[in-house]
């Protein structure tokens, strides 16, 4: 796992998920390939990146109003 996705939309006749926000996404590596569920998306688009305090509920670095591209369906 490399975030906590939260406030997700799917959009098939686009092929694209927007993202509420995206949390605990250190690992995530915006120009790799990644999976949700079923679908291998690329992010395209970040809205705002941020890093919340220690004290709060998540922690890491915090990614919002992101879309990405789906570029397929499971494994392939």
């Amino acid at each position: 796992m490399v975030a906590r996705a939260s406030g997700v939309e799917v959009d098939l006749e686009s092929k694209q998920i927007h993202f509420a926000e995206l949390a605990n996404s250190e690992y995530l590596l915006l120009p790799d390939e990644c999976e949700y569920g079923d679908y291998r998306l690329q992010m395209k688009k970040v809205g705002f990146a941020s890093r919340e305090e220690k004290g709060a509920l998540h922690k890491g670095r915090i990614l919002r109003e992101v879309t990405a591209e789906i570029l397929g369906y499971g494994r392939q």
